[in-house]
This record gives structure tokens, C-alpha cells and sequence, in this order.
């Protein structure tokens, strides 16, 4: 009779699992288009670029040399990132178009240091600091080791990085991850040049980046 129940139960509760899997399917939400959420982020981008201030470390020789905090300033402040002018930024603030899925992305970053020596290509492997953070939310999702930064081939990376890292140059080697004269700057990512609809830790899918970042070595 026990054994009977068992069986009765078990058909029972294998009943409900399939009628939930049936009633119940998971749904996967369709990729968002590409232009209309372009068109929603540059603007988020622009606000944030008119909105902030970039407090720059100035310790030449330091680990901390050109890094980089982002601090909330009245908008069009003298001192904001952006400038004064509503339609036309600073001339500070550099641009780059990069085409994805047939729509134009325009990639806005900040040179604080060029570098002297050679510049990447896709072929190229670098060496790199970068903190990451995201622009919603202003936190910081990922940073690498302040001193000797990390090993990393340019053909694997993010289009952001592959469009941006080659127009800085490495710096000087100086010591055993000693570095001076590196390129430095901040890029300001759409999430197509990025991530896009993909998650990972700590960044959710469509999100757009900013990324800090020292250029050391190109080999």
C-alpha cells in the first residue's frame, strides 16, 4: 500500500512539472534594436560628459599616476568634462565613429597623457591598467593591478578598445613594471562597442562604460 502511494505521488509530481513546463516556457527577450538604443545612450553619454568633472591624479613616477575619479558638477559647468557650450564640447574631447550593424556609433575620449613610444595595432599584444565603470551607476565594476596592469592581444578586446588604443602610445620602460611617459586617457563606451546585449560580472547587458586606462607597453 506504502509503495502504491509512492507511485501515485511520484506521477503526481511529475504531472505538475510537465504542466508548469507547458504553461509556463521561459522567455528569451528579443536583442533590442541597435539604432533606437544608440540613440537613447548617446544622449545618457552626453548628459554624463556635461553633468561631471574628471579629478586627475598628477603623481608622476606613482602608481596612481593619471588616475582618474569622476565627480558630479552642475551642468555645463566651466569644470565639466563637456564645457559650456550646449552643442559643441570642449576641444578636449575627442571623437571617433565606429560603425556597428550598419549604424554609427560615436565614441567620445579624453587624451591625458599621449605616450611616446609606438602605438598598437589589431596585431598587437599590450600591456594595460584599466578600472571600469559603469556610466548608470557610476560604480566601479572591474580594475586591474595599479602597477603592473595586465597582458592582453588586442585582436580579442572590445571594438571600443580596438578603435581608441591606437591612438595613444605606449610609454618608456623603466624598470621591472616600471613605466613612465605611458599613454592615459578615458573612454566613454556605448554598449554596442562594448558588451551589448551580453552580462557579465558586474555588468549588465546593455550597459554603457567608461574606462580609465594607461596604455605601458605594445610587443
Amino acid at each position: 500500500m506504502k509503495i502504491l502511494k509512492k507511485i501515485v505521488l511520484s506521477i503526481l509530481f511529475i504531472s505538475v512539472l510537465a504542466s508548469c513546463e507547458k504553461d509556463d516556457p521561459i522567455e528569451i527577450p528579443p536583442i533590442r534594436d541597435i539604432q533606437t538604443q544608440y540613440n537613447s545612450e548617446i544622449v545618457l553619454i552626453e548628459n554624463y560628459l556635461k553633468t561631471h568633472a574628471l579629478v586627475v591624479v598628477n603623481n608622476p613616477g606613482g602608481v596612481d599616476h593619471q588616475n582618474v575619479d569622476y565627480i558630479t558638477v552642475p551642468s555645463l559647468d566651466p569644470t565639466s568634462i563637456w564645457g559650456t557650450n550646449e552643442t559643441t564640447p570642449n576641444a578636449n574631447v575627442l571623437s571617433k565613429i565606429v560603425n556597428v550593424g550598419g549604424v554609427p556609433h560615436k565614441i567620445y575620449y579624453i587624451k591625458l597623457q599621449d605616450g611616446v613610444g609606438v602605438s598598437p595595432t589589431l596585431t598587437s599584444q599590450i600591456k594595460a591598467y584599466y578600472k571600469l565603470s559603469l556610466l548608470n551607476t557610476q560604480s566601479t565594476a572591474v580594475t586591474t593591478s595599479a602597477t603592473s596592469g595586465v597582458n592582453l592581444p588586442m585582436n580579442n578586446l572590445i571594438l571600443g578598445w580596438q578603435n581608441i588604443l591606437p591612438e595613444f602610445k605606449m610609454g618608456t620602460i623603466t624598470g621591472v613594471d616600471q613605466y613612465n611617459d605611458f599613454g592615459a586617457g578615458v573612454m566613454f563606451l556605448p554598449s554596442a562597442v562594448a558588451y551589448y546585449d551580453r552580462s557579465l560580472t558586474g555588468i549588465p547587458a546593455y550597459s554603457p562604460l567608461i574606462y580609465n586606462f594607461k596604455l605601458f607597453n605594445v610587443f
